[in-house]
């Protein structure tokens, strides 16, 4: 045993230290064997239980490994199939457009213009000078429609319609779907043209079942 004080080591049943003169306690001077018992007992319960989760632990990974993957989806458990709705395009026909990109105009219906609303549609108008008849004061015809009493109309320009400002003459404007394209995304595939569909080889586990 040793010295409570200073460490010093003692001969059994001494009653004072020969090294700093500290008077011994008998009972303090016994090695506390029932503690030192629970202490070593305890780490050997925990040692022996890290053994035991270490072991569970080791078997269950060689099991994995002994399982092999699923050679039809490498382990996936899903296959990339072509996408049916888009035929691996990854597009289709715009809905809103029928796939042609334009739509027709509804300003003017589709005709490009509409009826100029200064002739009517005729492409002329009365003569500013005669005021349609055609002749001056002294019954000659009129210099300035040369007799027909009528004149090209300044807002047509003779055309009897005036060019839609919404298509420009076109008679039709871009789908807005589509911008113009005539496709869309296809939503079954988000436009990647292939589909994750389960393996039937695995049912999706990714495990070799045989």
């Amino acid at each position: 045993m040793y010295c409570t004080k200073c460490g010093y080591e003692l001969e059994r049943d001494s009653m004072f230290c020969p090294n700093c003169g500290e008077k011994l306690d008998p009972i303090s001077s016994k090695p506390h064997t029932r503690t030192t018992v629970k202490v070593v007992a305890a780490i050997v319960l925990i040692v022996s239980f890290l053994l035991i989760l270490i072991n569970t632990r080791s078997d269950n990974t060689e099991t994995d490994n002994n399982t092999e993957i699923c050679s039809e989806c490498n382990g996936d458990g899903f296959l990339k199939k072509t996408c049916n709705n888009c035929d691996g395009d990854g597009t289709v026909d715009c809905t809103e457009c029928n796939g042609s990109g334009r739509l027709q105009c509804s300003w003017c219906f589709g005709q490009g213009g509409n009826e100029c609303i200064s002739c009517s549609g005729t492409g002329r108008n009365n003569c500013g000078v005669c005021l349609g008849s055609g002749t001056d004061y002294d019954g000659n015809p009129c210099v300035s429609c040369s007799g027909n009493g009528s004149t090209k109309c300044s807002m047509c320009f003779g055309r009897g319609f005036s060019e839609c400002a919404t298509c420009f003459g076109k008679g039709y404007e871009l789908c807005s779907d589509c911008d113009g394209d005539g496709r869309i995304e296809c939503t079954e595939c988000e436009g990647n043209g292939k589909v994750r569909v389960e393996c039937s080889e695995c049912n999706g586990t990714g495990k070799d079942n045989n």
